[in-house]
């Protein structure tokens, strides 16, 4: 308004440029912002890259991977630089256009000002200067538009990924209006369970009913549906069919995170925290008292090696417990498991780094906690024979059930496996026997 008022004639000429820079610069948003999407997608590969070999360090040396894996960056770095490069290009296309027409606004405002200041169409030319000020604080800022630009489409494709995984919904959620169980024993029956996923069986027809307080293994090849059984009791999946009840609830009408907070898990794969021993147990609830923890810990056969370190419980351990052997790590994660009291404990393989000796001292503890409903998954014999029921499974259904004694007599595959597994010892046994 201000430089209408000082005179018409140049506001117009001053203006008719500012749309010829306004649509540079949104050519400019256009197609940087889709390169900086390109850079973002590369650095993370990159980046993931760089966190897998240093994670794997062991792994890459082991089997003499690295100058693939020195390669394989290289190449990926490469892209970015090529990515980077493009983005320069398409910086140093549109900016000096923008910084051209910028400036020559301000050249014609100079020129045609002074010829008009000449001619008497400006009453000055303290006039003229006044409405140059003026035009260059119109100005500066479509000349700082290219940098803003540059900026923003940074800012824009690193929002379109966090946004996205602010935008992600899981597929399992709490009901609106959750039922409880009126009270947590930790009773669990399988009704009829059949799970499906991408039109593959993989549970069919799973039928169980595992009392409080008693001891249910589940065994099978790989591949049988073992993990998926274990997985339905903390609703980590929903069933297609059938019905899977804790404490006489069916667990998609339950509250989730208090249907988990009573469900004690120790994974296949363990997983550490880099920090304390101590922090690591107390990862599955902040009320732990510190006679549980010690309790959990003696249970799973944590706390001798615990004691013999420097630090003990204080011990800071490397991210995914790096520096501890796959025993200790087991152990660290099954006294995790037991610190919680849960009434429902799941351990899905998570024997299989022990020794057999330390194996059956574990055992000898879980039996000795009998008001906890125990879930183990194993392939060895040793850590399923005192389990109150046995399921074997084959390709998603229950093949054999019962104890072990019972499909010991059977001799069904169960046996085969047993046979496997001990026919060393039989045979040893046969030779001092004869």
């Amino acid at each position: 308004m201000v430089l209408f008022l000082i005179n018409w004639k140049l506001a117009l000429m001053s203006l008719c440029i500012l749309p010829v820079i306004a649509f540079v610069a949104l050519r400019l948003e256009k197609q940087i912002g889709k390169t900086f999407e390109e850079i973002s997608d590369q650095r993370a590969l990159m980046n993931t890259t760089a966190q897998e070999n240093l994670a794997g360090v062991r792994l890459v040396k082991a089997f003499g991977r690295e100058k693939h894996e020195i390669q394989k960056f290289l190449d990926q770095n490469k892209e970015n630089y090529r990515l980077n490069v493009n983005q320069a290009k398409i910086w140093s296309k549109h900016q000096p256009r923008i910084e051209f027409l910028s400036n020559l606004v301000i050249v014609l405002v100079t020129s045609i000002g002074g010829f008009m200041v000449i001619g008497g169409g400006l009453p000055s030319v303290g006039t003229l200067v006044a409405y140059t000020g003026y035009i260059n604080m119109l100005i500066w800022p479509m000349r700082m538009l290219g940098w803003l630009i540059n900026v923003l489409a940074q800012c824009l494709a690193s929002i379109k990924k966090i946004d996205a995984l602010f935008c992600e919904e899981p597929d399992i959620k709490s009901p609106e209006k959750p039922v409880e169980p009126e009270g947590r024993e930790g009773h669990v029956v399988f009704d009829h369970v059949t799970l499906e996923a991408n039109g593959m069986k993989i549970l069919e027809d799973i039928c169980l009913d595992a009392k409080p307080g008693s001891t249910v293994a589940i065994m099978g090849a790989t591949g049988s549906g073992k993990t998926s059984i274990i997985n339905l009791i903390g609703r980590y999946y929903d069933v297609t069919g059938g019905r899977v009840l804790v404490d006489g609830v069916d667990v998609r009408e339950q509250n989730l995170e208090l249907l988990r907070r009573n469900t004690s898990v120790v994974m296949q794969d363990v997983f550490l925290f880099s920090d304390t021993i101590e922090e690591n147990i107390r990862f599955g609830s902040t009320e732990i008292s510190q006679d549980t923890l010690v309790q959990a810990s003696k249970d799973a056969h944590v706390h001798e090696f615990v004691m013999k370190l420097q630090d003990g419980y204080k011990t800071v351990i490397g991210e995914r417990g790096i520096g501890l052997s796959g025993g200790q790590k087991q152990r660290i994660s099954m006294a995790r498991a037991l610190s919680r009291n849960s009434r429902v404990l799941v351990f899905d393989d998570s024997t299989s780094a022990l020794d057999m000796e330390t194996e059956h001292q574990i055992q000898q503890s879980l039996e000795s906690r009998t008001d906890e409903t125990k879930f183990i998954i194993a392939h060895r014999v040793s850590a399923v024979k005192n389990a109150d029921e046995i399921l074997f499974l084959e390709d998603g259904r229950v093949l054999e059930r019962g104890n072990h004694q019972s499909l010991i007599d059977r001799k069904g595959r169960y046996y085969d496996t047993y046979m496997l597994q001990f026919q060393g010892l039989l045979d040893i046994h046969d030779e001092e026997a004869g």
